[in-house]
This record gives C-alpha cells, structure tokens and sequence, in this order.
C-alpha cells in the first residue's frame, strides 16, 4: 500500500477511508438534504393536496350518487302514495260501473220472434215451388242448345244470428231445401260468469 493513497485495505480485506473524508460527505450531505429538504416537504404538501382535493371530488360524487339514490326512492314513495289515490279513485270508478252493469243485465231482455223468419220461409218456398214464378225473365243458355225449363231466380240467403247465452246462433233463413239450417257459432271462449 501506498502512504499517499486515501484508502488502505485492511488484511480482512475491507476497505478502510479515513475519518476526514467521512466528516467531508457527511458535511455534504447535510447541505444537500438542507436544500433539498424545503422541495422535498413543499412536494409533500402540494401530494397531500392533490389527494386531499381527489378525497373530496370522490367523496361529493359518493355523496351525489347517495343523493340521487334517496331522490329515487322518495319519488317511487311519492308515486306509491299518489297510485293509493288514483286507486281509491279507481275502485269509485268501478263500483259505478259494477252498478251499471248490473242495470243493464237487470233490464228486461226482448226476445225475438219466431214468426217473421217463419214467414220469410214460407215465401221463399211459395216462391220457389208455385207456379206464379215470374216467368217473364229471359232465359240463359248456350249457344245452340235448347232447353224447355224455365229458369228461375233464387233470392240470396238470409241469415239471422240469434244470440242466446250459450252460444250465437246462425240460422239460413232462404235455403234451396226449405228447412232452415242451425249452426252454432262461437268464439271458443267461455260465457262470462252470471251475477246472481
């Protein structure tokens, strides 16, 4: 080892610096944190503020969403209470109309007559198989053919639908065959319950 070397090696092999030249960066360390010590808590300072403003934007949307939340609830309470009126409203509406009902189902019903569809089938068979026919119409027929049947004209069927409770009824009044045919029509659903 050299005497002007700042450094020597002791025989365990560490290096070995001389108590000056530690007072020197120990010296220079103290001036170095000095300076920067002031940067270092004005740093600190401005950090803290930074996350002191995000807690409290964080914290006003927090509050905000809570907020609203509430409102929501209290509108839904709001609207419950209004929908109590509108029902109360409603079953006032419906107990008039559960009255009127009942007068017009009270109310006597006409029952149809029979005897005009008689009648209407009686001339229609008249018509159809006496001999007072109008005869007068012009006959068609093919181009050279001959017939010697008079040709007579039937009128359109008629067809009166007689409603009862089970069922609507549909009767051909003008049929070819003279009996009035009955078929029954419905819409496939269940009468109505009656009120006794």
């Amino acid at each position: 080892m050299t005497p002007s070397s700042s450094r020597s090696t002791s025989q365990l092999g560490a290096t070995v610096v001389p108590l000056a030249r530690v007072q020197k960066l120990e010296a220079q360390i103290a001036t170095l944190l000095h300076h920067i010590q002031p940067w270092m808590q004005k740093t600190i300072a401005e950090f803290e503020a930074i996350i002191e403003r995000r807690m409290e934007g964080m914290m006003d949307r927090k509050v905000q969403a809570v907020n609203k939340r509430l409102d929501a609830f209290e509108f839904r309470v709001l609207e419950r209470s209004a929908l109590a009126i509108d029902l109360s409203s409603l079953q006032a509406e419906l107990a008039s109309l559960q009255t009127d009902i009942d007068a017009i189902l009270a109310a006597p019903t006409v029952e149809p007559q029979a005897a005009p569809t008689a009648l209407d089938d009686d001339t229609v068979l008249d018509a159809l198989f006496s001999g007072t026919v109008e005869e007068g119409l012009e006959p068609t027929h093919a181009k050279g053919a001959s017939s010697s049947a008079p040709v007579v004209e039937v009128p359109p069927v008629v067809r009166d639908i007689v409603s009862t409770t089970d069922v609507a009824m549909m009767d051909d009044v003008g049929t070819t065959e003279g009996d009035p045919t009955i078929s029954a029509v419905g819409s496939g659903k269940p009468d109505p319950p009656t009120r006794a």
